[in-house]
């Protein structure tokens, strides 16, 4: 089965306007009349293909059931999760009408929905984030602030919509609004949301929308990679270049910051991941608060691999190693010492 995600280069839970940003551009690219040749044309029609289906929100909902039964995964996030908003629909809906109804007949069961195994497909798309323990973190925070609902005016809670959100690293620095779409049946209902800043790679952001307080959106922030900005709990990272000479000998850098540049020190003898914290010059929180930046110094060696001589010096420096670099490494990653 033809996976028309690939075909676009997309992710699977790329929302409606990458997917019609995605196909543009390739239908440029690739456009006969550009690229005259078979390859090119070949090429073209199965990117209009995929956008025929991706593109069309019913036609794309059939295709992904269809790869999750072919495959046994799930291809979206908001779709992953819609399982689960109908059997909150169904629980508040048997809840209503056991409450109006003294003696209420005895019904079915319900079909059982697991909204885990959703969350640990999910997990297999950002690695190293435990979705599973963010969203239970999620319920139980909900549940102990179920006497002041954000913007809820004490109703209580009937839909809760799930999306995934990709952010780039300056939105996760920054904070940043975006429209995101939550599946409604056949339509697409669009919604502005504020991610505040300080955002990591699987954070949970949550809300509930002004014009509809029974309704809880729950946003999980994917972080784009950035070729030497990152986010972590401790703070903001950003990795610094230096020579081997700087590193061997120490010296004084001046490294970018979110404000004006700063001077840290190297010490004598530093190794490639050693960290520089610099207090209070990270991100700036909603509440005022600053968090912390953390320079991160990497060796760079030479590119000129080929230069006279350079290759006599690296040998030089080697013997100065008392011992093999690599001596604390275990034959196996699986092994315990």
């Amino acid at each position: 089965m033809e996976n028309y995600y690939k075909v676009l280069g997309i992710s699977s839970a790329a929302t409606s306007d990458e997917i019609r940003r995605a196909y543009r551009i390739l239908a440029r690219r690739y456009h006969p009349d550009v690229n005259p040749g078979k390859t090119s044309e070949d090429r073209f029609k199965k990117i209009a293909a995929a956008y025929q289906i991706l593109g069309d929100h019913h036609k794309r909902q059939q295709y992904d059931l269809e790869i999750e039964r072919v495959s046994g995964h799930a291809t979206a996030t908001a779709r992953g999760f819609s399982a689960y908003d109908e059997a909150l629909k169904r629980r508040a809906s048997s809840a209503k009408q056991a409450k109006a109804a003294p003696k209420p007949a005895p019904t079915a069961p319900e079909h059982h929905i697991d909204p885990w195994a959703h969350l640990d497909r999910m997990a297999s798309k950002i690695r190293g984030i435990d979705l599973r323990a963010q969203i239970g973190k999620f319920f139980r925070d909900r549940k102990k602030s179920a006497t002041k609902p954000a913007n809820g005016a004490g109703k209580s809670v009937n839909q809760i919509s799930i999306i995934e959100v990709s952010i780039s690293i300056i939105d996760a620095v920054k904070g940043v609004k975006k429209t995101v779409e939550i599946p409604e049946g056949k339509e697409q209902r669009k919604l502005s949301v504020t991610i505040p800043p300080g955002v990591r790679n699987g954070s949970v952001v949550r809300f509930r929308p002004s014009n509809k307080s029974d309704e809880e959106v729950v946003l999980i922030t994917r972080v784009a990679h950035h070729p030497f900005l990152s986010m972590a709990n401790k703070g903001l990272i950003v990795e610094i270049p230096m020579t081997v000479q700087e590193a061997i000998a120490g010296a004084r850098l001046q490294v970018p910051t979110l404000d004006e540049p700063a001077v840290i020190t190297v010490d004598p003898g530093s190794q490639s991941g050693t960290e520089v914290r610099l207090k209070e010059k990270g991100v700036t929180f909603r509440d005022g608060s600053k968090g912390d930046l953390f320079v991160r110094l990497m060796i760079r060696v030479p590119d000129a691999q080929n230069a006279v001589g350079l290759k006599e010096k690296a040998a030089e420096i080697e013997a100065y190693q008392a011992d093999s670099v690599r001596r604390h490494l275990p034959k196996s990653l699986l092994d315990n010492t």
